[in-house]
């Protein structure tokens, strides 16, 4: 369509648009070149890009001089780079997002089989803080104690354990 365009709006030929105008038409290539580097990547840029100047090749050759024509090849040619290098800026961004995604995932998994380990493990573990207060407890602890995680978390060890007990831990 935007080749069709191009050729009816030829000044030089059946056209009606005045002769400054000539880049005008070829310009709306780079509508489908963008929109194909923002979806497809690069993959999907640099042929809509290439395409986009081969399209438009029997007006150039039919309805303009030297100079028009070098006009056009020149916008072509900052096309497929705009094409390329937008493709390629998204499909760093994607393979980023994926790696990130990914890091997630085994972050996640990570944590996943460390609180097993946690919970399931049969001697008592805190989680204490700089201060001295309990941040976490396990399963072990909770039994051992006979309290639950909310009962201790916020406390002193030593309001938990005793004072000579928590000043051998935290020494």
């Amino acid at each position: 369509a935007i080749a069709r365009v191009h050729t009816l709006g030829e000044p030089n030929g059946t056209g009606v648009l005045p002769q400054a105008w000539y880049l005008v038409p070829s310009s709306l290539f780079f509508v489908p070149v963008v929109y194909a580097a923002l979806k497809f990547g690069v993959r999907g840029a640099v042929p809509t890009a290439i395409w986009s100047t081969v399209l438009p090749l029997p007006n150039l050759a039919l309805f303009h001089d030297a100079l028009a024509r070098a006009g056009i090849l020149w916008q072509s040619a900052i096309m497929i780079a705009i094409g390329a290098f937008v493709g390629l800026a998204v499909d760093h961004e994607r393979a980023a997002r994926e790696e990130a995604e990914t890091r997630e995932a085994a972050r996640l998994a990570s944590e996943r089989r460390y609180r097993a380990l946690y919970d399931h493990a049969a001697n008592a573990v805190l989680v204490i803080d700089e201060d001295g207060r309990i941040d976490e407890a396990n399963s072990a602890a909770m039994r051992l104690f006979d309290r639950d995680l909310e009962a201790m978390r916020g406390r002193l060890l030593s309001a938990v354990v005793g004072a000579d007990l928590a000043e051998d831990v935290l020494s």
